[in-house]
Formats: structure tokens, sequence, C-alpha cells
């Protein structure tokens, strides 16, 4: 699972996590258990979890 945050600095942060608190002015994301980031809500425009969709095989991007 990862976490996806769009900023309001029109950047994004995409990184392992599977797990969202909210503690006061924090959102706080771990993975397994760990933590793996804090940000700041001023700074953050939308948060959410999403599953990593697996490769598949013949979806490169050739021009064929």
């Amino acid at each position: 699972m990862r976490a996806v945050l769009q900023l309001v600095n029109a950047g994004h942060v995409n990184i392992p996590g599977d797990e969202i608190e909210k503690d006061g002015e924090w959102f706080i994301v771990r993975a397994d258990g760990k933590l793996v980031g804090m940000f700041d809500e001023g700074e953050v425009k939308t948060i959410h979890l999403s599953d990593r969709k697996p490769k598949q095989e013949g979806t490169e991007h050739d021009n064929t």
C-alpha cells in the first residue's frame, strides 16, 4: 500500500504506508507499524491510501 499526498504548493508525495493518523495539526503515516512520514496539515491538500497495482505483461509503451 502507498500513502499519496497532494501538497498545497502543487507538489506530491508517494511513500509506502498502510495507516494514516491525525494527531493535532499533523498527519502521521506508518508502514508496518513504523513511522515513515509526518506532514503539517496546513501543507496537505489531499491525503489517501492507495493499493499498488501489479504491473501487467505487455503493457509497456511500444509504439507499434
